[in-house]
């Protein structure tokens, strides 16, 4: 076989597999950590992709389908990676609210240290305490907020919408600890 020999039509013959996984992997990704903040398809795509590596290893063992299995195997490969992709993403999304939470939370006692009394809106602390509000998530679809509750109870806290639709996570200012509800 000759070099010069290949062209683009038998590259993408060869390797259409692996452009296949790889534009699958893309959109899982994109679905998964940035549009809807959870492992919906990636979770899905996990389960097939459990009994294809069972039959691709099994496969490897007989010299007959050594290649269709290693092919396999590559876009098993890919799959898989996307996966982890979109926990190390959703993990550092989840992460970061909870943290810029704690922050407000933080102002929101420097707040009541200086004027002996909780704001009554975020907004409040503003440029005083923090420069700005933050965003609890960002997305493709846009921004969630934060809400803020100061006197609902004996404690004021904030919340955002954490697992949509399914529940909220709420941090509480004086104790500083953390309550999902859905």
């Amino acid at each position: 076989m000759k070099i010069d020999s290949f062209t683009a039509n038998s590259l993408d013959e060869r390797f259409w597999h692996l452009i296949a996984a790889t534009m699958i992997t893309l959109w899982f990704y994109i679905l998964d950590a940035w549009v809807w903040f959870l492992p919906i398809v990636s979770l899905f795509v996990f389960l097939l992709l459990l009994p294809c590596l069972l039959i691709a290893t099994v496969a490897c063992l007989f010299r007959r389908f050594r290649t269709f299995a290693f092919k396999l195997l590559a876009c098993i490969g890919i799959l898989f990676l996307g996966i982890v992709a979109v926990g190390v993403t959703n993990h550092i999304r989840n992460d970061l609210p909870r943290r810029r939470a704690v922050k407000l939370g933080d102002a929101c006692l420097a707040y009541h240290a200086k004027y002996r009394h909780y704001p009554k809106r975020l907004d409040d602390l503003v440029p005083e305490f923090i420069s700005s509000v933050p965003a609890a998530k960002n997305g493709i679809l846009g921004e969630d907020d934060f809400f803020y509750a100061p006197h609902e109870t004996s404690e004021p806290f904030i919340y955002y919408e954490c697992f949509p639709p399914f529940g909220y996570c709420y941090y509480y200012v004086e104790s500083r600890c953390w309550e999902f509800l859905d």
